[in-house]
């Protein structure tokens, strides 16, 4: 009688353990669909011209691959992405006019 007692209780046991591996693995599940509920909530339009406008003004530097990754994943269109390529080639024009203008004036 005893050792049935001692089975029963060790089998109640590992099903106590087994119930809160479960219980702290659906925790987890849970706590990623809420994080990925917020990020689905993010206004990817706003996301999108927040750094559309920083590649226009020259704050994010356009001559890195990271320019490419996000026109594809914010959807630039082909207007958009050539604005941001055209600044870039004309600032890089201005700066190499400046010294020689500059010497011309004075």
């Amino acid at each position: 009688r005893a050792r049935q007692l001692e089975r029963a209780l060790a089998d109640s046991e590992r099903t106590h353990q087994l119930r809160d591996r479960a219980t702290a693995v659906l925790k987890e599940e849970i706590a990623e669909l809420r994080r990925s509920a917020r990020r689905d909530g993010v206004d990817v339009g706003y996301l999108k011209n927040v750094v559309l406008q920083g590649f226009q003004s020259g704050e994010l530097p356009s001559h890195t691959s990271m320019l490419l990754v996000l026109a594809r994943l914010l959807e630039f269109s082909p207007a958009e992405l050539a604005g941001i390529q055209a600044r870039d080639k004309a600032s890089a024009s201005a700066a190499f006019a400046l010294p020689f203008g500059l010497g011309r004036g004075g």
